[in-house]
């Protein structure tokens, strides 16, 4: 089942008392009679316009659905969060793969400065005389590591083979 834009509305005969948020789609479906209809075992919130998904539950009456589209479905995929990297196409749940690049580039960033931060604690010790030659393996492995961290592809996130991080 599929309900797109959940507005509050006030309606002519609140069915259901004062003081409740109504909501209804945008083919004029009350909220308090469609919740039930979701059928699937998750019930899921995207944004209509971007697909982005935004929340899920097992049952449809804990979602905050207003601004949102509602749909549901038997099966999440793996990896499945509510994080921006999921989106809905109508269909089917995929991959945002503009955000997980995105989240991957930050990760490479957050990778590369904290290598470059023992880089520099490594060739002070270097330059000082003061390094020994494991510090002076680390510090090749480090550098080696930044260039391939560097060079990732990073376009087929989520399925990045990320470099192990040097000891």
């Amino acid at each position: 089942m599929k309900n797109k834009n959940w507005i509050q509305y006030v309606p002519d005969e609140p069915k259901h008392g004062a003081g409740i948020m109504y909501l209804q789609d945008e083919e004029g479906n009350d909220w308090y009679d469609s919740y039930l209809k979701f059928k699937k075992k998750y019930k899921f919130t995207y944004e209509t316009d971007t697909g982005i998904i935004r929340s899920v539950s097992e049952e449809a009456g804990m979602l905050y659905v207003s601004g949102l589209s509602v749909s549901d479905t038997d099966d999440l995929p793996v990896g499945f969060d509510i994080f921006g990297n999921w989106k809905y196409t109508g269909d089917n749940i995929c991959p945002n793969v503009v955000a997980l690049i995105k989240n991957a580039e930050v990760q490479r960033s957050n990778l590369l400065a904290e290598a470059e931060r023992r880089i520099t604690l490594l060739e002070r010790a270097m330059r000082l005389g003061v390094a020994s030659n494991a510090e002076r393996n680390t510090l090749d492995a480090l550098e080696l590591y930044t260039i391939t961290l560097s060079r990732l592809d990073i376009s087929s996130a989520p399925a990045i083979s990320w470099p192990a991080v040097p000891e």
